[in-house]
């Protein structure tokens, strides 16, 4: 049965857990917020708590992955754009791709260099992932 006070709210069953509803938290006792009222609470099995710390575990997993992901990303991005300003500034990128149809031979060369700058830093990930052990992947930017 839960036991509410002022400020906490506790189990006085050794098998279940205390479960703040919509949330992972749950535990023996835990601190009351203010505003809450008993309808916030439920009691929930240890095992039911455990499951519970295994889901919030694998979303913040799962997210800590994909911010990796993104930053990876982002990284690939910029290690390619800064393979492309040897060669061409953003002034000239964009008066090639603003005259392409008009000068399709300079706009070839112009795209053939890009593929290859993203060619040549999927390599230097690859190799750097090789190093390391790990495997990277970047090719799903959006360069």
């Amino acid at each position: 049965m839960l036991v509410f006070t002022t400020y906490n709210v506790k189990t006085d069953l050794a098998d279940m857990e205390v479960h703040r509803k919509g949330t992972t938290i749950s535990g023996s006792a835990m601190s009351r917020k203010a505003g809450d009222t008993e309808a916030d609470y439920e009691e929930i099995t240890k095992t039911e708590a455990d499951e519970l710390r295994r889901q919030a575990k694998a979303e913040q997993e799962a997210e800590a992955e994909a911010e990796a992901a993104e930053r990876a990303r982002k990284e690939r991005d910029a290690a390619i754009v800064a393979k492309i300003r040897v060669c061409y500034s953003m002034d000239e990128e964009l008066a090639i791709l603003r005259q392409r149809d008009v000068k399709p031979e300079e706009f070839e060369a112009y795209y053939d260099y890009v593929e290859q700058c993203k060619a040549d830093v999927d390599e230097e990930i690859a190799a750097a992932a090789d190093e390391e052990g790990g495997v990277e992947d970047g090719s799903d930017s959006d360069i």
